[in-house]
Formats: structure tokens, sequence, C-alpha cells
């Protein structure tokens, strides 16, 4: 599928993962830069999102705020909900929720694996669907116990209503499938090249019984990015790294990357887990350069652009772009300049 011409970028980002007092600022930043909507992660053990989507709130009044994304199980559904009722009362309409199954083996070992992710997001997400409408929830399921439960503030008391959506982070066809059942958007993975973009919109869209019409199904995707101007093969090795630790450490992002099963193996073989810097490096010399430039954005301003408009052209609504590396102020920088100048 070629670029489409002069697209023009719908853009979002990812907030950083440095230090969490640089919250504000780096959010402030980023909403005077162009960019039209935030995304926290949760995935590793780094930092909850809660706080910083709570600090990126304060510091911006335009911009949209989402999860993107926390598990589902690590909140019971009722916490999850006041949580991010609190977070719409402290940004009324800015506030997505941005759900996903963690992935193994952390969730193994925190406690929380999951036999059947798909049964614990229709449980999940129905008691959040009668919490935000007003109504009281129960659910007696095999993840969510919870027994005619409902918001109990003064503001409440009339059934108030929150109108959040709620993103599915969605890579495999069962999940992508219960997405576009339950979910308002779907919020499409990085490390995967256009060509999954293509084939896991169209399976939405075209999904047997789907009744949504395509233009209220949001599906916005996360695009790793680094770019150097003036040394552009520095931030695709610098990317390498980066997507060797995700091929490693995350099944689902190896497993329709396109990268071949053995290199994967091979790798696995060879990591502790956590892998550390070091480990990674030498280990990604084995990652062709191909498979970088195809999963990820990377190189000069224009390589980045252009990847992400293959995904737009793919079907992607949006481009939340994660910027990684030692260049990633700049990256951002660049691609706001480059959003302002289309």
């Amino acid at each position: 599928m070629g670029l489409v011409p002069h697209l023009v970028l719908p853009l979002a980002a990812t907030l950083s993962a440095g230090h969490v007092r640089d919250t504000q600022n780096e959010a402030a930043r980023l909403e005077d830069l162009g960019y039209r909507g935030l995304w926290v992660g949760e995935g590793r053990l780094r930092r909850d999102a809660v706080t910083q989507l709570t600090l990126a709130a304060i510091a911006t009044r335009r911009c949209y705020l989402a999860s993107g994304i926390v598990p589902s199980r690590t909140r019971n559904a009722a916490l999850l909900a006041m949580t991010w009722k609190t977070l719409y009362q402290l940004a009324p309409d800015r506030i997505r929720l941005g759900l996903g199954a963690w992935w193994e083996p952390i969730a193994s070992r925190v406690g929380l694996h999951t036999a059947s992710p798909i049964t614990a997001m229709q449980e999940v997400v129905a008691v959040l669907r009668d919490l935000f409408a007003g109504r009281a929830a129960s659910c007696n399921g095999a993840y969510v116990q919870v027994d005619r439960i409902a918001f109990d503030a003064i503001e409440d008391e009339n059934g108030a209503i929150y109108p959040i959506p709620i993103y599915l982070a969605a890579v495999g066809p069962r999940m992508l499938n219960l997405a576009h059942q339950i979910a308002d958007g779907i919020l499409l993975d990085f490390f995967l090249p256009p060509e999954y973009t293509h084939s896991a919109v169209n399976s939405v869209l075209f999904a047997e019984g789907c009744m949504k019409s395509p233009c209220l199904i949001d599906t916005p995707q996360l695009l790793a990015c680094a770019i150097d101007d003036s040394d552009p093969e520095s931030a695709v090795n610098e990317m390498r790294v980066i997507l060797t630790r995700y091929l490693v450490q995350q099944d689902h992002v190896a497993a329709y990357s396109g990268a071949d099963p053995e290199l994967i193996s091979r790798l696995r073989s060879r990591l502790s887990w956590p892998a550390t810097t070091n480990e990674l490096r030498d280990a990604s010399r084995d990652v062709p350069l191909s498979l970088v430039r195809s999963t990820a954005g990377v190189g000069t301003t224009r390589d980045v652009a252009d990847a992400a408009e293959r995904r737009l052209a793919s079907g992607a609504t949006e481009i939340v772009l994660a910027a990684f590396g030692s260049r990633r102020s700049a990256t951002l920088e660049a691609m706001a300049k480059y959003l302002a100048a289309t």
C-alpha cells in the first residue's frame, strides 16, 4: 500500500519514563508543541500510571489523557472505576481508560496469572460500564466478584454519569474481536509492521456480526520512534537494542512482529530476565536492521513520518509516538515541527 500524499498526521505521544517529578513540565511542553493526546503506560514494574496522569491533568488544559495501558487485574474493578472517575473529575471530558492483559512472565511472577484474559476483560469492562453509567454493578465471575456496588459520593446520589471511553490493547484475533464488541477503541501496539495494522483493523471492521460503523471504531497505534537527522544510523542502532528487549520479554509483540521464530528463541536463550542493558546491546547484533525499520520509525524525521503515514494508510486512526533513546525530546520536537509544517 502506497503512502497517502501530504497526509496530515494526527499525533499523540507517550509521557516519558524519566523522573516522575518532570511529568508536569513534559506534559505542558507536549501540549504546547501541538500533541493532541498523552498516553501513560504501566506495563512494567517501573511506576504507576495514575500518578503521572494526575500530574498531566494538572499541567494541561486541552489534550486528552489516557492510560496506555493499565493491566486490567492489578486493581479490582471497583477501585479501577473509582480511580478513573476521580481522574475524570480532575479533567472532565479529557480522560480515557486503556486496559490490557498483563503479559507473561511478569503476571505470574506477581501472582496474577490469568488463564482466560478474554473472560477477565469481559468481566472487568462490564462492571466499569455499569459504574460509569451511574448504575449499580454486580458480577459473580471467574475473576470479578462484586455485589450491588455503586459510587456513593454526594455527587453520585442521583446516578451521575462519567462518559469515560474504554480502550483495549489488543494484538491477537480473540482480543481484537472482543474489543470491537465491548470497547470504544483499540490501542494497537508498537513494534508491529504496517501489514499487521492493515490485518488487525480489517479483522475488526469486517468481523462477523460487527454492528459498528468504521468511523466509530477508534484505532490509535503506538509507534516506537527515534530521530537523528545528522546521524540516522545511530537512531537505528539505539532502537535495535530496545526492539531486542520487547522481542524477548513480550510474546504478543514477538509473535506478530515479523521476526524469525528461530531468532527469538536464540535471543531468549542468551538473555536473563529482566535482561540488562549490556546483555541487550550484545544480543541486538543478531537482530536484522530490516526488522528494526519495518517495526519502528527510525532515522530521519522523514523516515519517522513515513512510518507513521504507512500505519495511518493501513487503518490506524492516530499515531501515538513512543519516543525512545537519548534523543527522545529532540524526536518529539522534530515531529511537532513536521506536523506544524504539513
